[in-house]
């Protein structure tokens, strides 16, 4: 089974509170830093869907920036 996991985050420190209880693959993740260049959740979770297509991926995971794994880190969801 293959995935990709799309996080887009416009607000940094719920962003850095996430990243520090996942444990994804870094290169299974798109991370969407809508920020400066505000490109919308939609548009985000497509550019996910982009990559898990050009991936030949099965699943696409949107992740919110407001979750917080426990010690699995989200690959027990997996």
């Amino acid at each position: 089974m293959s995935y990709v996991v799309v996080l887009p985050y416009c607000y940094r420190p719920y962003f850095e509170q996430c990243r520090s209880t996942w444990k994804f693959p870094a290169e299974n993740m798109i991370l969407v830093d809508n920020t400066v260049n505000n490109i919308g959740i939609m548009r985000a979770h497509n550019a996910g869907v982009d990559l898990m297509r050009a991936r030949g991926a099965d699943w696409l995971i949107i992740l919110s920036a407001a979750v917080r794994f426990g010690g699995p880190g989200g690959l027990d969801f997996v």
